[in-house]
């Protein structure tokens, strides 16, 4: 799925320098890192515009913004989280 450049901004949550291509921008993920190359820059079409696609930018960002939340607390935090035990039947 392609983004609007606007809409990357928004979800990288940087501003990738595109004046030269290509372009780098890092970004951090629960289970490591990702650095993403931005070879080619397109207008975003009609479709790639709608209050739908907006939504599914606006949930992955959300997403992963939330999962970066947990992650960061638990690394600060002195929780140890154990299975649960099976229930006894009576």
């Amino acid at each position: 799925m392609r983004v609007a450049v606007e809409d990357q901004r928004v979800a990288l949550g940087r501003d990738a320098d595109v004046a030269k291509l290509p372009a780098y921008v890092g970004v951090p993920l629960e289970t490591g890192y990702v650095v993403l190359r931005i070879s080619k820059v397109t207008e975003a079409g009609e479709s790639e515009r709608s209050p739908e696609a907006e939504q599914r930018v606006a949930g992955v960002l959300g997403g992963a913004q939330f999962q970066a939340y947990v992650a960061s607390l638990r690394a600060r935090a002195d929780i140890e989280v154990k299975p649960a035990k099976p229930e006894e039947k009576k």
